[in-house]
């Protein structure tokens, strides 16, 4: 059995392998590239290289990439879990998800207080609930994250 112990720990290299486990045949680092939304060919190349150090993924004499028996057959993935996760009915649901939906409940709320009775508080209130969201919005979606290393 290969060993996958901290491999993937980086998304990136995570996204990559599945990215592989579901496409049939070789992958050429370009179609990768784009398809994956991976701005550097040498970010794709070391998360690759990683992936053929575990003996996961091949070389071919292309330059393309293809995932090993090793690879198609690995049934566990060792993957570091950094946020808090409920379990319901059978699946994992981010706690970022719950504040994030009390959050858009709470806009949704608070939207039609400010204009009905514009105080301080109110805006203060919307302000605050506002950023909130946001701030959570962009846990969910960061800017780079294909990017990491």
């Amino acid at each position: 059995m290969v060993g996958t112990n901290g491999l993937f720990k980086n998304p990136v290299t995570l996204d990559i392998y599945l990215y592989l486990l579901n496409h049939e045949g070789s992958v050429r680092i370009r179609n990768a590239q784009r398809e994956l939304g991976i701005t550097s060919t040498s970010t794709l190349h070391w998360h690759l290289n990683k992936l053929l150090e575990a003996g996961l993924v091949e070389k071919l004499p292309d330059n393309s990439y293809l995932l090993t028996s090793a690879g198609r057959e690995l049934k566990t993935l060792e993957v570091p879990v950094t946020e808090t996760y409920y379990l319901f009915s059978g699946r994992l649901y981010s706690q970022a998800l719950f504040q994030l939906a009390f959050l858009l409940s709470s806009l949704l709320i608070g939207i039609p207080l400010v204009l009905t009775i514009p105080n301080t508080a109110n805006v203060f209130f919307l302000m605050v609930v506002a950023t909130e969201t946001f701030l959570i919005w962009r846990r969910f979606y960061p800017r780079s994250r294909r990017d990491m290393n």
